[in-house]
Order: C-alpha cells, then sequence, then structure tokens
C-alpha cells in the first residue's frame, strides 16, 4: 500500500497512472483499493457498492475487470455491438455519402435517385430514406452541416436603409466599393480607379443619394474613426451612427 495526499493507492506507479484517468476512475481506484486495505482505511465491500453508486453485483464486476485488466478496467465500457449483420456494405454507405457531397439532396430524394438506380442497373435492392439518414448521420456529414450553420451569424434591421454596410476590396488589381442594404439585401458596387479617401467617398455619394439611418465598415484606412474625409460624409449622410467592426465581421 502507498499512501499518498491522504489517499490509498496499490502501488506507488498508480499515482502515475491515474492521474489523467476521469474523476470517475480514481473514485472507483480509491473504493475498490480501500476494500483491501488495513484499518483505518477499510471499508466492506457493501460499503463501497454504495459509494460508486453500485450494487454488490456490479461491484464484483467492476473488480474482477480491475484485477484482470488494472485501471484500464475501471473505466465505463461502450454498449455499442461488437458485430452489426445488419449494417449495409460500406461501398452502398460510400455512395450515399456522394450522392448528398455532390447534390446536396436530403435523405427522401437521395433515397430515390439511389433506388432508381438500382432499377436501372437490375439490382433487386431498395434504399428507405430513413437508412439514408442514419448513414449520414453516422459519417457526421449532417453533423457537420448543423456545426457550419451554427457559426453563420446574420445581420439583419428592421427596415430599408436602417443599416448599410460599405466596404472596399481589391480585385485582380482593381478597386471595387460594394454597399449593402442590410434589410433589403439590395446591393450597389462600383470600380475605382484607386483607393484614396476621397475617391471612395466620391463613390460612396455617387452609389447611395439619399441619407440612411445607420453605417457598417471594418476599420480600413478609408474607413477609420481618425479619417476626416470619412467623417465629414457621415455627418451629411448617416442620419445614425458609424459602426466599426473587425475584418471579414460580418
Amino acid at each position: 500500500m502507498h499512501i499518498w495526499h491522504g489517499e490509498v493507492y496499490k502501488d506507488k506507479a498508480d499515482v502515475k497512472l491515474l492521474k489523467n484517468e476521469p474523476n470517475y476512475v480514481k473514485k472507483r481506484y480509491h473504493v475498490l483499493v480501500k476494500t483491501t486495505a488495513k484499518k483505518p482505511f477499510h471499508i466492506t465491500r457493501k460499503q463501497a457498492a454504495e459509494m460508486i453508486g453500485r450494487s454488490i453485483r456490479q461491484l464484483y464486476r467492476v473488480l474482477k475487470r480491475f484485477k484482470q485488466e488494472g485501471i484500464t478496467g475501471l473505466r465505463f465500457k461502450s454498449k455499442r455491438p461488437k458485430t452489426s449483420p445488419k449494417k449495409i456494405p460500406n461501398h452502398l454507405e460510400q455512395r450515399i455519402v456522394q450522392v448528398r457531397n455532390e447534390t446536396g439532396f436530403g435523405p427522401d430524394h437521395i433515397s430515390m435517385l439511389l433506388n432508381e438506380s438500382f432499377r436501372r442497373e437490375g439490382i433487386q435492392r431498395r434504399i428507405h430514406s430513413s437508412l439514408v439518414y442514419h448513414v449520414l448521420v453516422r459519417n457526421k456529414v449532417i453533423d457537420q452541416e448543423r456545426r457550419r450553420r451554427k457559426k453563420l451569424k446574420f445581420f439583419e434591421w428592421g427596415h430599408p436603409l436602417h443599416l448599410i454596410q460599405a466596404d472596399l476590396t481589391k480585385f485582380n488589381g482593381v478597386y471595387i466599393l460594394t454597399m449593402l442594404d442590410d434589410y433589403s439585401r439590395k446591393g450597389w458596387s462600383q470600380a475605382l480607379k484607386n483607393g484614396t479617401d476621397d475617391t471612395v467617398i466620391k463613390a460612396m455619394k455617387t452609389l447611395i443619394v439619399e441619407r440612411f439611418e445607420n453605417l457598417l465598415t471594418d476599420n480600413g484606412s478609408q474607413f477609420s474613426r481618425k479619417n476626416k474625409v470619412m467623417r465629414e460624409y457621415c455627418e451629411a449622410f448617416v442620419c445614425g451612427k458609424h459602426i466599426w467592426t473587425s475584418i471579414h465581421h460580418p
């Protein structure tokens, strides 16, 4: 027995082995070791079962795995079946995923396409849409798309001209100014001869001639808080405020 920080260990090496294990494994370990320890650390197996929330019968199973496998035997075992007799062949799973990637269709349309393909190929097989769905979930295709959708944040204001987004980009050596109404999603753009402050502001006045409520831009030099030309434009055309965001957002 080895005592470390008030806990009982079977061997000194177990202190290091338990370091990265989950808390429930550590608890199981200390409880099982105490069943074989001497007083004042000894506890009965009935007490041990209560401490880890298991019956006596379940405790003996855990103890048996602990003796056979060591600390790794204390981890929860997967309930996943070792074999899946009804699982569809891998080549068919890959075909379902391929159709999904190439078309973006849902389970209903994918099953219809595959069943029609089987009919033309003379294959006596039908795939239900529920099976297609489970294959897509198992291959994490649907989960990945859900995560991508969660990352998208939509910016939309309540009325036209409530928020105008403006951005200056350079494409193939040409400066392009774009302005977008965040409500109607109507956009305007204009190619510029250069990216100077005066050129950008002149183009903004040309694209939207009326006053609007708010302006959303990044912190580029043309839209900077310190830019006098931009401040004068906002005083003349923006009724509300100029909102600055980081690059590529939104």
